[in-house]
């Protein structure tokens, strides 16, 4: 449940594979495509695998391999298992398992000392997720999963398909839309993103199939659009004729046959009476490309990036926040997780009661009895200040690295950027009354599907369950799915009436978002308010609920409550 790996060692690949009872896939069964189309832009990369071999300095090592067959290209490697060997991992179950009763999971080996990333502008929602287990998010995209994102009207907040940021799936691209001269991210859609249907010298696609559309995109240094990107019209009015014909996307799909395929989906808006239809990658099926590149492009050898500095002054701006509550597990309530001196406490979902640290049990989520905790809602300290639990969304571009960040704490400073629809109009942000607000949130769950500047997911009762919608409904039986949310996944309840449907334990900070928070208030604000964050010293407030606190938590500013007031 937290979601892609993101590029690790194999000691970690190892852990997040065997945390959730998997294990890592061998070098053949990735080759055989055991894993393959299952998210995470993977395919055509390589990933650890468990099968050992020597590398030529006759040292103990473990092949990365090619995540499926579709890029013949890509060979077997032998790598050491050490900081400067970071891939993805895939992970492979049994139909039969060894041993009936799960196996606690390995302490994770040491997290080397990231290089600092430089200050951006972060799924699709991730969102936020439960237990170490490959997707969300927490889930979030906004939101844990999949990164909800209001529409730019005053009505109530959205669904995937509307909403403007990349899907949770989307890969960056290799070259920025600065790299590429592509001056339209502003244009439409998200800002994070730009498009074109002549992205090199070739001129137009023309109809091929998948794999070709892909190469079409890729050589220049771009991407495939997803189909939500290509909905949101990233790449509307760039030539080619496309805007009312059915263009291939990177979104992965099931055919009515149960064969894995992709989108294909609308080049724009334009013809709402074209949809989305599932297409395997085959000679018969032969559709045009579009392309999308982000503003912020990928590294061609990621490795952890460290959060921000101490320094007080060294504030991140540029980015916006989600919000979500799925009852899940926290994902930094396993061990191993973040340099704490203790994990994350979650709850006994029939009980209420923290569970201990060392405890296994697994996220209501994935069928278990462990969840969230109902006193990590938000809470309001005085009229400047308000303190809560968030994912932190770290497939950005903000210095937020993954599971380090598992604990720490972070002063956000609600900004007044807004977005900036096709026409023009600003819409969602900070309610005006937001604006130099501030609220310290700790670490509880880490979001890798996401990009481009979503930095935070924060924990908010009735904001949305976004892709894990069984937790809550486990947690407290005797409400329906839809209560948790006013039956909307991405964006949850639009006033605050909505929170009388939520359970009496979580309506307190069901009603923050509407009182303090401003959620929706006057036509589209708040909705994904942008912050300026910096790292700072997790108040007794937040340590006393979690019961985890950073190793290196003196190395950073207190906040002083009074000076918010």
């Amino acid at each position: 449940s937290d979601g892609c790996s993101g590029h690790l060692t194999h000691s970690d690949a190892v852990n997040f594979c065997e945390n959730p009872g998997a294990r890592l896939c061998t070098a053949t069964e990735l080759e055989n495509n055991e894993a393959k189309s299952t998210g995470c832009s993977l395919d055509k990369s390589l990933v650890w695998s468990s099968t050992q071999c020597t590398t030529e300095e006759s040292e103990k090592g473990f092949y990365a391999a090619p995540g499926s067959s579709r890029d013949v290209t890509l060979t077997r490697s032998c790598k050491l298992d050490s900081a400067s060997n970071v891939y993805a991992a895939r992970c492979c179950a049994d139909v039969h398992s060894p041993t009936p009763t799960p196996t606690p999971a390995p302490t994770p080996s040491p997290t080397p000392t990231p290089t600092p990333t430089p200050a951006p502008t972060p799924s699709p929602t991730p969102t936020p997720t439960p237990a170490p287990t490959p997707s969300p998010t927490p889930t979030p995209t906004p939101t844990p999963a999949p990164t909800p994102s209001p529409t730019p009207t005053p009505t109530p907040a959205p669904t995937p398909s509307s909403t403007p940021f990349p899907e949770a799936t989307a890969a960056v691209s290799a070259k920025s839309c600065s790299d590429l001269e592509w001056t339209n991210a502003e244009t439409y859609g998200s800002s994070s993103v730009c498009g074109a249907s002549q992205p090199g010298s070739d001129g137009c696609s023309g109809h091929v199939t998948y794999s070709d559309a892909e190469n079409f995109c890729e050589n220049p240094g771009a991407r495939l659009c997803t189909a939500t990107e290509l909905e949101n019209n990233e790449a509307k009015s760039t030539g080619c004729q496309l805007d009312q014909s059915l263009v291939w996307s990177s979104t992965e799909c099931k055919t009515e046959e149960n064969e894995e395929g992709f989108y294909v989906a609308p080049g724009s808006s334009r013809d709402v009476t074209l949809t989305r239809s599932c297409k395997l990658d085959s000679a018969s099926n032969v559709y045009a490309a579009r392309c999308c590149a982000d503003v912020y492009s990928s590294t061609p050898t990621p490795s952890p990036a460290s959060p921000p500095s101490p320094d007080t002054s060294s504030w991140v701006e540029g980015t916006y926040t989600t919000g979500y509550w799925d009852c899940c597990r926290p994902s930094c309530a396993w061990s191993g997780k973040g340099a704490v001196d203790s994990p994350t406490l979650a709850c006994n979902a029939r009980t209420g009661s923290k569970l201990s640290s060392s405890d296994l049990t697994k996220s209501v989520c994935l069928g278990g009895s462990a969840a969230s905790c109902t006193d990590n809602q938000p809470f309001k300290v005085n009229d400047g200040l308000s303190m809560g639990f968030a994912a932190a969304a770290v497939g950005g571009v903000h210095g937020l690295s993954g599971d380090e960040n598992c604990g720490q704490c972070y002063e956000l400073q609600f900004t007044d950027q807004h977005y900036t629809d096709s026409a023009g109009w600003a819409w969602g942000g900070s309610h005006k009354d937001l604006v130099g607000k501030s609220m310290v949130v700790q670490v509880t769950n880490i979001g890798y599907d996401v990009s481009g500047t979503h930095s935070f997911d924060l924990q908010i009762p009735g904001a949305g369950q976004g892709q894990f919608s069984s937790g809550c409904a486990a947690q407290f039986p005797e409400y329906d799915v839809g209560d948790f949310d006013c039956d909307t996944r991405y964006g949850g309840c639009t006033d605050i009436t909505g929170c009388a449907r939520l359970p009496e334990e979580l309506r307190s900070g069901c009603e923050w978002r509407y009182d303090w928070y401003k959620q929706l208030i006057s036509g589209s604000t708040t909705s994904n308010p942008y912050v300026k964050f910096r790292r700072v010293r997790c108040p007794d407030q937040l340590v006393t609920i979690s019961g985890s606190v950073p190793s290196d938590d003196s190395d950073y500013p207190e906040i002083d409550i009074d000076a918010y007031a």
